[in-house]
């Protein structure tokens, strides 16, 4: 959640704890997180009709952030760490039901 922090500029005074998820515009939160932590979009899925998850990730520095967009433009930061690790994409051999 530090990331999290930074990126909104919150206080150093944690907030009630139902109101610990860092939320935003999401033109503002992934540019901070391009340019402050320089991550980039690596995948992203639909949860449901209105909510897109969104993963962030930065090769260079190992963070990574989870992210929940709402059709209206809101996103907010469900996950944030450190020490990422980038597995290509295993192939199912001939034959095999993946």
């Amino acid at each position: 959640m530090l990331i999290a922090a930074t990126l909104l500029g919150l206080t150093a005074a944690p907030p009630p704890l139902q109101a610990q998820t860092a939320c935003g515009s999401r033109d503002r939160i992934v540019e901070r997180l391009a340019e402050k932590y320089g991550e980039q979009h690596r995948g992203s899925g639909l949860q449901d009709p209105s909510r897109l998850v969104e993963v962030w990730i930065s090769q260079s520095t190992g963070t990574w952030t989870l992210l929940f967009t709402r059709a209206d433009g809101l996103a907010c930061i469900a996950a944030s760490g450190s020490n990422w690790l980038d597995y290509p994409p295993r192939l199912a051999a001939a034959g095999v039901d993946s």
